[in-house]
């Protein structure tokens, strides 16, 4: 398990950011088919979203959270 200070995070221009290899389970908000390249403004664009995962389920999965698991 990965501490949140020890992910490297990717800073995109839309604001969001991004880091392989981290999801944190539980507090699910929606789960979304889309690319990999438009998660952070899916979720910059859904109220409530403060981070995602995305994976290749289905074709493209992007599954939204509401806040960080504890």
């Amino acid at each position: 398990l990965l501490a949140r200070r020890d992910i490297s995070w990717t800073i995109n221009s839309d604001g969001s950011y991004w880091a392989y290899g981290c999801d944190w389970s539980g507090n699910d908000l929606s789960s979304v088919l889309t690319a990999s390249a438009d998660c952070g403004s899916t979720c910059i664009a859904t109220s409530g979203c403060i981070n995602f995962a995305w994976t290749d389920y289905n074709g493209g999965t992007l599954v939204e959270d509401w806040q960080y698991a504890q």
